[in-house]
């Protein structure tokens, strides 16, 4: 046996089978490991707490990200002021964290974690910039081109309107949350019937993602082939709302002949968005579509000015990345626009006297809302009026394009402001991408013999005290391509220095999200009693009225007096 020669697997079977390590370096190697494991969550706790002693006392809505805002477990626990209401089992139950209050803790502390902040930027550096690795957000592309993922799988995958996509939907829908309302057709033409009811005409526009007018950017097999590719749904959705009397303008026609005619890309590399020459195209068509259709007159006698301006900006699927800021492998890009001005110069603007009434979501404010940092009067509605040579009054939200701009729209028509009046033509806009992917929630519009709702009117800053009955759902900051975000609050039991001056219950829109960081205000949970400083929301509707918005999903909540809150504090 001595001298038999054992085999590779032998001897690893031997040294496998009895490791000898010595005492001391096994001490060492279990210290490593623990303090490894130790040291993130003890360095989290110790930075939380020197914040929490130097944190300012007011959350500001509004400001930026400040340290009082980054979560800890003393959010989730009882204040005195609710221990102190506890009179049985049930008073003590209702202290119990929520499920949906331990997951909004849980995403505060992966966004906003020591490891994320300081780590998570490179590692996607190497991941996403060197190794062009996509990620839940985003598909990369070639030469540069970056695609929204939710964008491309609403084309790729199963048609929206078939059964078996509608029940996959509400079978993985977040359990926490009322389900969703999977089917497009059924809001559409709702929607229609409640305003032929009023004598008139719906447009909608779908409008589509860049992977439908150019695939060639997202893989090689589509180089040389003129092609426009949308979800095998969408063809049987636009018969079926032709079926029922609903205009249905399709822009990824327009688009894709403006690509093979002019060899320019309509879109941009690393946003989600059309350059400025395709929405200004787009609109030029629509504008002659409505006439020839007979639902708009000739064009009007307005002469608008036009002034060309350079504007410079990262797109925001490369936002989206979360790479270091310094990094280069997804430079801004510079666009030129079209800025619409009145005759004596000044920027255009909605007119609510106006017969069209245009509905519409990121693509509409794209190159008109100044903060998108994509410069302002230069969008869609802007270029439309100048096409229609006539005003048009606007109602646009970034983001829920399926259900936003028309939530809005009953909110606005119950509090007595009658969007719908004098109008002969809305017309609908919202990304293609929503008709898989968004909830269609089914709204009553309000009946316009209704009386006006009694306002809340401030007039000026005002500080109340309440209770926050429920509180939206702010997304995860780099999750959508908008980075900032208002939050809705129900405020009961409100009570402020002037007995009767203001409602005892309010629907109150804050500042969320700023720049992808979530505010102050997203550490408030139902059941907090908090301190506002209040403004009347028609006062900031202007600056902040296109905004995405986390919205409460209690339709009924609509009929309460509206306010803006600059500051939340517990």
């Amino acid at each position: 046996m001595s001298g038999t020669q054992l085999t590779r697997e032998e001897v690893a079977r031997i040294e496998l089978g009895k490791t000898e390590i010595r005492p001391r370096l096994a001490r060492v190697m279990v210290a490593v490991f623990l303090a490894t494991a130790a040291l993130p969550p003890c360095l989290q706790t110790a930075m939380d707490v020197a914040r929490q002693r130097t944190a300012p006392p007011a959350a500001s809505a509004e400001g930026t990200q400040t340290p009082a805002a980054l979560p800890n477990a003393r959010s989730l626990l009882p204040g005195p002021a609710q221990w102190r209401r506890v009179r049985t089992l049930a008073d003590l139950a209702a202290l119990v964290p929520s499920a949906r209050m331990l997951r909004q803790f849980e995403d505060n502390l992966e966004d906003t974690s020591l490891a994320t902040r300081t780590l998570a930027p490179w590692v996607g550096w190497v991941v996403k910039g060197i190794l062009r690795g996509g990620d839940e957000q985003a598909y990369f592309g070639r030469g540069g081109w970056l695609f929204y993922r939710p964008s491309v799988d609403s084309v790729t995958g199963p048609g929206f309107l078939t059964p078996k996509w509608q029940n996959e939907r509400l079978r993985t829908a977040d359990k926490t949350s009322p389900f969703p309302q999977p089917d497009p057709l059924k809001a559409l033409i709702q929607f229609h019937r409640q305003l032929a009811a009023r004598g008139i005409a719906l447009v909608v526009v779908p409008t589509p993602g860049k992977e439908t007018v150019h695939p060639e950017k997202l893989t090689s097999r589509w180089n040389g082939r003129a092609v426009v590719l949308q979800n095998p749904s969408f063809d049987p959705f636009k018969s079926a709302l032709a079926k029922e009397g609903v205009n249905v303008f399709d822009p990824s026609t327009v688009l894709a002949e403006m690509k093979k005619r002019s060899g320019e890309d309509v879109y941009l590399k690393t946003d989600t968005h059309w350059s400025a020459p395709a929405m200004e195209h787009v609109a030029a068509q629509l504008a002659t579509w409505l006439r020839e259709r007979g639902l708009v007159s000739a064009p009007g006698t307005v002469n608008w000015q036009a002034r060309r301006e350079t504007v410079r900006n990262a797109g925001d699927i490369a936002v989206m990345l979360n790479l270091p800021k310094s990094q280069r492998f997804f430079p801004p890009e510079t666009v030129q626009i079209t800025r619409v001005l009145t005759p004596d110069g000044n920027p255009w603007q909605p007119d609510e006297r106006a017969k069209i009434l245009l509905m519409g979501d990121s693509f509409c404010n794209m190159y008109s809302l100044a903060e998108t940092g994509w410069g302002d009067s230069a969008g869609f509605a802007e270029h439309l009026s100048a096409a229609l040579g006539q005003p048009l009054d606007r109602l646009v939200i970034n983001a829920g394009g399926a259900y936003s701009a028309r939530q809005e729209l009953v909110r606005e028509i119950a509090s007595g402001r009658d969007r719908l009046a004098g109008k002969r033509v809305v017309i609908y806009q919202f990304a293609a991408r929503e008709l898989a992917f968004g909830d269609w929630k089914l709204f009553d519009l309000p009946q316009t013999s209704s009386p006006p709702r009694e306002t809340t009117s401030l007039g000026g800053d005002m500080v109340v005290r309440g209770r926050v009955s429920a509180i939206a759902r702010l997304p995860q900051p780099g999750s959508v391509p908008y980075k900032d975000c208002l939050v809705a609050i129900h405020l009961t039991q409100v009570r402020g220095s002037s007995p009767g001056a203001i409602k005892e219950e309010l629907l109150v829109y804050a500042l969320g999200m700023r720049d992808n960081r979530w505010l102050p205000v997203s550490s408030v949970t139902a059941g907090a009693d908090v301190r506002c400083r209040l403004r009347d929301w028609a006062e900031v509707e202007r600056r902040y009225g296109s905004y995405n918005r986390a919205e409460l999903d209690d339709v009924e909540l609509l009929s309460l007096p509206t306010v803006w809150a600059e500051e939340v504090t517990r």
